[in-house]
């Protein structure tokens, strides 16, 4: 059925968002869902960051080339694109 579909799809996919997820309910415990949607989607952004610097291939061309890693966010509702900063923060460019 659709829920063992999405297990076996969507809980491979969304597994290593879960620390995100868990910090943004600590953080944002009694927050309502717009409030905790629009942090997990930050913070999956953090983590896709940090987990992409996991990879020694990633590291190696970061040393060697250059290679920088960017967070962002672009708004489809109203078209606002948020660049993450060193810190972590967003903000509109």
């Amino acid at each position: 059925g659709l829920d063992t579909l999405s297990f076996k799809y969507l809980g491979p996919w969304l597994e290593p968002l879960e620390p995100a997820r868990a910090e943004v309910h600590a953080e944002h415990a009694g927050g309502d869902n717009e409030t905790l949607c629009d942090a997990l989607e930050l913070n999956s952004i953090r983590h896709s960051i940090e987990r992409l610097h996991q990879f020694d291939f990633i590291e190696r061309a970061i040393a060697d080339r250059g290679l920088q890693l960017h967070g962002a966010r672009f708004s489809i509702h109203d078209g606002v694109l948020e660049w993450m900063g060193a810190d972590g923060a967003f903000a509109p460019v």
